[in-house]
């Protein structure tokens, strides 16, 4: 099979670059790894070439534009005139498009990925003011498009399946769960604090709304007070949408005693290193199309605390404490418990890895290519029954 993957708008460390880039990089990978013949062709940009692996196998097209979101005629251009014209010249069977849009016109049968349905649909009913009307619309009509015409959806789980099935008018039927991977580097974390510094409650979120964490600041300060914990709270992520908010809110915490150290992005280093050391690991996000922070967090042997909502039961199982994402008194409850409990610590620790386990990026990229297969096996399928007709007398 010769498959096109359209990388061009992924814009690293800016906008959903995070984990867009995760699940990008991660399948990638993993097709890579699969041995398998078959022929990738990336259409990446200036900014994220050096991301993906080269060979044989796995071809680079870096697209000479601009992919950055503020110049967005040039992502327009690419993807509804360029693209389809480069899917020609490189004689794709099949193009996949991993970010939740797709050209209008292929020209050949496609694939898309509907990571999830945040900006567009959760956004307008919860926080509307947010991110602008206008916005959302178009967001909302380029993805239900890109779904609808899709050979199949790939969702990263079976929530936000359900949310492509009601709100774009997709059937079940056309649509394949995949969930995304973890990688093996976090498994690898050693977890023996460093020496020097407080002990920490980590949470590896943006400071967008939909994050919630300002419930996550309420509770962290609950425990803190009512279990007289030694602990700073810990906050990694890029700002995300309409920050200003929840970066008053931490401000005002800090102001008034309470340990919050917002580090922003980080290197994956870092970031490796943060899971590692963190005493426990704290989600309490409203909505999540998967959630690969938590996933992240049991595998470096952390135990996890998450909302019981969205897609994150999914990902977590039995193998973290889930709590409403609403119940402050109530995660302050956990975060105490896990806290002044080490068997109860450990057991969490040890059922996330165990959990963790099961996630991979071979295994998503297996099941992705065989999505791939079913779309063109039914296509030829299509074509031979067309041809054995034969013309009308």
């Amino acid at each position: 099979m010769r498959i096109g993957l359209d990388l061009f708008s992924l814009v690293p460390g800016s906008g959903r670059g995070g984990g867009f880039a995760r699940y990008a990089t991660g399948l990638v990978k993993g097709l890579r790894d699969l041995g398998t013949d078959d022929r990738y062709y990336l259409f990446t940009n200036r900014l994220n070439a050096s991301m993906f692996p080269r060979g044989d196998r796995v071809i680079q097209i870096v697209v000479p534009l601009p992919p950055q979101r503020a110049l967005w005629p040039f992502r327009l251009a690419w993807q509804h005139a360029l693209l389809p014209i480069m899917a020609r010249r490189c004689r794709l069977d099949l193009m996949h498009f991993p970010m939740d849009t797709a050209s209008f016109r292929v020209g050949i049968p496609y694939v898309v990925t509907t990571n999830d349905l945040i900006a567009d649909v959760f956004y307008p009913a919860h926080y509307p003011g947010s991110i602008s009307p206008l916005k959302t619309k178009y967001l909302f009509a380029s993805k239900r498009r890109s779904a609808r015409r899709a050979r199949r959806v790939i969702c990263p789980s079976r929530a936000t399946a359900a949310d492509v099935n009601r709100h774009y008018g997709v059937a079940l039927e056309g649509i394949s769960v995949v969930a995304d991977g973890v990688d093996e580097q976090f498994f690898l974390s050693d977890r023996t604090r460093r020496p020097g510094g407080a002990p920490y409650v980590l949470s590896v979120v943006s400071l967008s709304p939909h994050k919630n964490v300002e419930t996550l600041i309420g509770a962290f300060a609950l425990a803190r007070e009512q279990y007289r914990l030694p602990h700073e709270l810990h906050l990694i992520g890029m700002p995300g949408t309409d920050a200003s908010p929840v970066d008053r809110a931490i401000r005002r915490a800090i102001a008034s005693g309470v340990p919050i150290r917002y580090l922003g992005s980080v290197a994956e280093d870092a970031l490796r290193l943060a899971y590692a050391g963190a005493s426990v690991f704290v989600f309490l996000s409203h909505v999540e199309g998967f959630g690969l922070p938590p996933l992240e967090a049991m595998a470096s042997g952390a135990p996890v605390i998450a909302s019981n909502v969205s897609s994150l039961p999914e990902v977590c199982g039995d193998a973290a404490w889930l709590i409403s994402p609403g119940d402050v008194a109530g995660a302050a409850e956990a975060i105490g418990q896990v806290l002044t409990t080490p068997q109860l610590a450990s057991r969490l620790a040890a059922a996330g890895q165990e959990r963790a386990r099961t996630f991979s990026w071979v295994e998503t990229a297996r099941r992705t290519r065989e999505v791939y297969v079913r779309v063109l096996s039914a296509d030829a399928a299509g074509a031979r029954a067309i041809g054995s007709v034969g013309p009308v007398a």
